[in-house]
């Protein structure tokens, strides 16, 4: 099978053209949804200006927007055959005894390339705007000065140490700058994998460099009493920079 540059060339061209209107299209009606929807929640704030509400809707449009790329993919194949169809291009092209796939493939190709693309280059960029909407989302218009959004049964952690590994619980957390607080905390310390060795209790717990610094530590384990410690230091392996991946979004 023979394919005719000039041909698959003039199909890719006129593929491409339909896809980007497609797109276009779909990102507009998305970008506009989203700044209405934007706007309603920023209504009780009049701190958020509307040239915030822009910048979020744009921060945003590209993970939204990716979403859109099979449809823009159909639709404007679509409309390239149509049009072709319609201007009996196609009908000349089978009746010179031209192949199906070689009007085919161009379109075939370019929508390859476009998704490599999408995985490449959109997807990452849309992942990093999209860790800044989150941002702009929490102090803007939740209100938040710390961003480590916790779940409704409170921030879970597991860490490893050298004889074993360790589950902390707490229901408030708390981030200044590169400081994490935790306030009511509860820690599972096992020995190897699942063999339960104690458990602890404190009021407070900070994260400090390579450890936890703990205040009012009640030490619970088996077969023995109750222990109190004013201070207590516990081994970590944990960051912020892990803390933070170990419950964000996994868009972003």
């Amino acid at each position: 099978m023979r394919f005719s540059p000039t041909m698959s060339f003039y199909i890719g061209r006129s593929f491409l053209i339909n896809f980007l209107i497609m797109i276009a299209v779909f990102l507009f009606l998305i970008f506009l949804f989203d700044v209405i929807e934007l706007m309603r929640r920023a209504a009780s704030d009049p701190s958020v200006t509307f040239n915030m509400v822009l910048q979020m809707a744009l921060l945003k449009l590209p993970y939204i927007g990716q979403k859109s790329f099979p449809f823009a993919i159909l639709f404007g194949s679509m409309v390239t055959f149509w049009r072709l169809t319609r201007n009996y291009e196609l009908v000349i092209t089978r009746a010179a005894g031209i192949s199906a796939w070689q009007f085919l493939m161009p379109v075939l190709l370019a929508a390859f390339l476009l998704g490599v693309l999408k995985v490449a280059a959109i997807n990452p960029l849309s992942s990093a705007m999209l860790a800044r909407f989150d941002l702009l989302e929490a102090t803007l218009l939740k209100g938040r000065s710390n961003f480590l959004a916790i779940s409704e049964t409170g921030l879970w952690l597991r860490q490893a140490g050298e004889n074993g590994q360790s589950v902390i619980h707490s229901m408030h957390v708390l981030q200044q700058g590169k400081d994490v607080e935790l306030r009511k905390v509860t820690v599972f310390i096992y020995e190897g994998q699942d063999v339960f060795k104690k458990r602890i209790d404190a009021d407070f717990a900070r994260l400090e460099d390579g450890f936890w610094y703990m205040r009012n530590a009640w030490i619970n384990s088996p077969e023995k009493p109750t222990r109190f410690e004013k201070e207590l230091w516990l081994a970590t392996d944990l960051t912020l920079a892990s803390i933070q991946d170990s419950f964000a979004a996994p868009e972003t």
